[in-house]
């Protein structure tokens, strides 16, 4: 592993292969893998991850348990777009209340109207 970390610019991982190391390929979210080795290992106190590699970042055993409790993708996306559409629907508001109040004033002037005129 550390031939092909060196033979491929990584030289950064060479710290993390020292002593008996077991190695895992991952694709997908993350996230989402950091907590299913930590989840997988947590049983076995003799274990423990010294970090990963993230595309050309190498992270430490912190970064992977922090990255192990973010949530998942999908959910960083909903919260995203949530936050992004919240301040919209606020400003729709605040130019939709004035409409709602003159509505609301011709409503109750005609109201009044009609009582005066029966």
């Amino acid at each position: 592993m550390k031939i092909a970390a060196h033979d491929a610019g990584q030289d950064a991982v060479g710290a993390l292969l020292q002593g008996p190391t077991a190695v895992a390929f991952i694709k997908g979210d993350e996230g989402v893998s950091a907590k299913a080795v930590l989840d997988a290992f947590r049983p076995y106190r003799l274990i423990k991850v010294t970090g990963a590699v993230i595309g050309d970042q190498v992270v430490n055993a912190d970064g992977v348990v922090r990255l192990s409790q973010l949530p998942s993708r999908d959910v960083l996306r909903a919260q995203v777009a949530g936050a992004i559409a919240a301040p919209m629907a606020t400003v729709a508001g605040l130019f939709d209340a004035p409409l709602r109040d003159i509505a609301g004033l011709v409503q109750a002037l005609a109201d009044k109207g009609a009582e005066q005129g029966a």
